[in-house]
């Protein structure tokens, strides 16, 4: 009810409670217990297999799809976990749509532990590298050595790189900042901050 309906599984605190003070004595509501917590995993036990593999058929009959990735770590548990998340087009709207794909712990958080997850989670369902048309590259993982990227260019020789600008402009600025004095620092922020968020010619000019 709680998935067919989209309702909040803050309900389920108070629901069984509920059920308990109307009909306690039968021994299905008398031996029920189960808050959001526990419902919460057992909807995503279920529910998970059936919605990815509605997206790897969708995938699969697009032919084609964009990779996004990024490593997390939850402090609660001390795990780290790979996010994968897909951009492609819907073949039944024909519009561009974002889905997680999955989300897996890792025991290697070095580029080829990485790797070693990307492929496994594409691969065992046909989903090889021909099917990716591009990637993400404004993380970490995408230095010139012993990277996510190389580990990539082994599998793609032909792998075409476009960095993010954004990205490149923050690290330009932060090597520039490290020769200037601590007095120098604030006079050039505030000199160079109207010329940063103007046309391209200014962004030029003051890298």
């Amino acid at each position: 009810m709680i998935a067919h309906k989209n309702l909040s599984f803050i309900l389920l605190d108070s629901l069984v409670a509920t059920l308990h003070d109307i009909a306690d004595d039968l021994k299905g509501i008398h031996d029920m217990s189960c808050n959001r917590t526990k419902d919460a995993y057992l909807l995503g036990e279920c529910l998970t297999v059936y919605a990815h593999a509605i997206v790897q058929n969708k995938l699969k009959a697009w032919g084609s799809f964009s990779l996004l990735y990024n490593k997390a770590t939850d402090i609660s548990m001390n795990k780290n976990f790979l996010c994968q998340h897909i951009r492609f087009l819907d073949p039944d709207s024909s519009f561009p749509v974002e889905m997680l794909y999955r989300l897996l712990p890792i025991e290697n958080g070095k580029a080829k532990g990485l790797f070693s997850a990307l492929m496994d989670a594409l691969e065992p369902h046909n989903l090889g590298w021909d099917f990716v048309v591009a990637s993400d590259g404004e993380n970490l993982m995408q230095g010139s050595k012993d990277s996510v990227l190389t580990c990539m260019m082994e599998v793609m020789p032909g792998l075409f790189v476009l960095k993010c600008f954004c990205h490149n402009f923050y690290l330009v600025a932060e090597h520039a900042s490290k020769y200037l004095s601590a007095t120098d620092c604030p006079a050039f922020g505030a000199d160079n901050a109207p010329v940063m968020v103007g046309k391209g010619k200014g962004h030029y000019g003051f890298m």
